[in-house]
């Protein structure tokens, strides 16, 4: 029993099919950070192709950072740069964090080049296959102190499948919530009803669960159905 692509796309509601998300070595980091987002690349960035958080928040928090305040006007590629900086973040924050938790690698700009079209690629493939890798390293490597891929992923994916340490939702009905991530979010979740605190409780719960005790098939929708492969 592992997380699925199917499990991906009904909690993260992430396309499973299309195109492979894979890094352009040709490219510089300076270079993708010139062309995507139209700012000169962070002094330390020395060959690297991770940049930090606060460099992002620093350069496109404000659309009109990089204008006069009596010129200040904010024009479409300015937008557009923005929301890339946004969407970037939103991947290393979320969908690809590394052990340090708050950089990115800038080589995912160029699949986020054109935002007037759907996307092509298969983003929640690309999220299980690093989350697997990042378990994976985790596992083996006796220097890693941190685990690290999409946690969201494997919190709601407990969720659904046991009621151990599972929080008490105050939604009355949540049938055919899609993407199943909304269930649990934070505005719905009941904090009066939390459960142990205590890893070694959750510890011995796992270690003597029972087969009836999981819940095999949680989602009403399908891959079969037009919610996945509208993705």
């Amino acid at each position: 029993m592992t997380i699925t692509l199917c499990d991906v796309a009904n909690i993260l509601g992430l396309p499973i099919i299309g195109d492979p998300i894979y890094f352009d070595q040709q490219s510089t980091s300076s270079n993708l950070i010139t062309t995507y987002l139209g700012v000169m690349p962070p002094d330390d960035l020395k060959g690297s192709s991770f940049v930090t958080f606060s460099w992002l928040r620093g350069n496109f928090m404000d659309l009109n950072h990089t204008m006069d305040d009596e010129e200040a006007v904010v024009d479409n590629i300015r937008i557009i740069q923005c929301t890339r900086a946004y969407l970037l973040a939103l991947c290393g924050a979320i969908l690809f964090p590394d052990s340090n938790g708050n950089t990115v690698n800038v080589r995912l700009l160029p699949f986020l080049a054109d935002l007037t079209k759907p996307t092509s690629h298969a983003w929640g493939a690309a999220t299980l296959a690093y989350l697997y890798a990042m378990l994976t390293e985790f596992a083996t490597m006796k220097t890693r102190k941190s685990i690290c891929g999409c946690m969201s992923l494997v919190q709601v994916w407990s969720y659904e499948h046991f009621y151990i340490g599972r929080p008490v939702t105050s939604v009355t009905s949540d049938i055919g919530v899609f993407p199943v991530s909304m269930r649990w979010s934070t505005d719905v979740v009941d904090q009066q009803h939390c459960q142990y605190k205590a890893v070694s409780i959750y510890r011995e719960q796992f270690d003597t669960l029972q087969y009836s005790e999981v819940i095999w098939a949680p989602y009403t929708i399908t891959p079969n159905d037009p919610e996945i492969k509208g993705l």
